[in-house]
């Protein structure tokens, strides 16, 4: 009887690793000779960046789309991306974001487009470094950190995700928004929202899909994406971009920070000193957020105001490179207004420490 049982054991022993061998031969083809689908977002957004750029500084993202190419630095000199374009984390920063932080360390996380990103100007030209510049200065007694994650191209529903997916990387005090270019532009027939719903179908489940062979499976029988149909549509849509301010508040509110609003400036809002639809709801929802006293949202900049008084101030200085993208003449005075928002927050700050010491 011992004998049989030990027999059935052996049988059993040697079954379990002739399959997990066949298992392990089935990834190790897997892994060869998968070919992953790429987002048909992606494909756009490096379709409109090769029309400016050969260069290839998008990579295919399973949650984002698309993101920088990491360790890029370009030549200076005239047209887009001069310079630094991203550090090994894909952020546009000199050095790494160290995953510690010290106790009077400050990080304010920049989420955004082309605008936030400043892809015609240097690095320290735009309104995140020199809003650090600022704060540094006025805060000598704090290590102020401005983190540049705008990436071109983005609608505030990637802003959303790069939150949820990233922002504890980078542990922000404080998130500051700038979107409501890329939303209102029609690239087919579905929004970012749905693009993304398709391409979580097509994936596992989070355990399963570091194993190329459960990525292959799933996608023989994961429902395609929907038909993109002939009608274009937003990117985003004005109700779905208030809903996604709300989103992108609490999700920093979980990560314990707080968030501010920009109001992006573009050359025509400038001139004609109004704002577009998205616009409007940023400054509505701020409104909304600071006269509820909300703890969470800290108010908003209106660069169009910035801008325009620059313009008033010195009327032959160019303010704008093209329709939407800010000159660094510009991009400072929005850096000073971003510091004097900034400035009482970080006051605030102070005072709650030193009262719970």
């Amino acid at each position: 009887m011992a004998t049989g049982s030990r027999s059935l054991a052996g049988r059993l022993l040697l079954s379990l690793l002739a399959s997990a061998i066949l298992l392990a031969l089935a990834e190790a083809v897997a892994r060869f000779s998968e070919s992953r689908a790429v987002p048909l977002r992606f494909v756009q957004a490096d379709r409109i960046l090769k029309t400016h750029l050969e260069d290839d500084l998008l990579r295919t993202d399973a949650d984002l789309f698309w993101r920088l190419a990491p360790s890029v630095r370009r030549p200076l000199g005239p047209g887009p991306f001069p310079g630094l374009v991203s550090n090994r984390q894909g952020v546009r920063e000199e050095r790494e974001i160290p995953a510690g932080k010290g106790a009077r360390e400050v990080r304010l996380l920049f989420l955004g487009d082309s605008s936030c990103f400043g892809v015609f100007l240097e690095n320290r030209e735009t309104f995140v470094d020199q809003a650090e510049r600022l704060l540094a200065a006025r805060q000598p007694d704090l290590k102020i950190e401005c983190i540049n994650a705008g990436v071109p191209g983005y609608t505030i529903f990637q802003g959303l995700r790069f939150l949820a997916t990233r922002g504890a990387e980078f542990r922000p005090d404080l998130v500051v928004l700038y979107f409501g270019w890329n939303e209102p532009a029609s690239w087919d027939g579905l929004g970012d929202a749905e693009h993304w719903a398709a391409m979580q179908s097509a994936l596992p489940p989070p355990l399963l899909r570091g194993s190329r062979l459960a990525r292959w499976a799933w996608a023989r029988f994961a429902r395609g994406p929907p038909p993109t149909g002939a009608k274009a549509r937003p990117r985003v849509q004005v109700d779905e971009y208030v809903a996604l301010l709300a989103a992108v508040e609490e999700s920093a509110r979980d990560q314990g920070a707080d968030l501010l609003l920009l109001v992006g400036a573009s050359a025509d809002s400038v001139r004609r000193q109004t704002l577009t639809e998205y616009q409007r709801e940023t400054v509505a929802y701020a409104r909304r957020a600071t006269g509820a006293r909300r703890p969470g949202c800290i108010g908003y900049v209106d660069c169009v105001a910035v801008v325009a008084a620059l313009a008033e101030e010195a009327p032959r200085t160019p303010l704008f490179v093209d329709a939407v993208h800010p000159t660094a003449r510009s991009d400072e005075a929005i850096g000073r207004a971003i510091a004097d928002q900034v400035g009482p927050w970080l006051a605030g700050r102070s005072r709650s420490a030193g009262e719970r010491k």
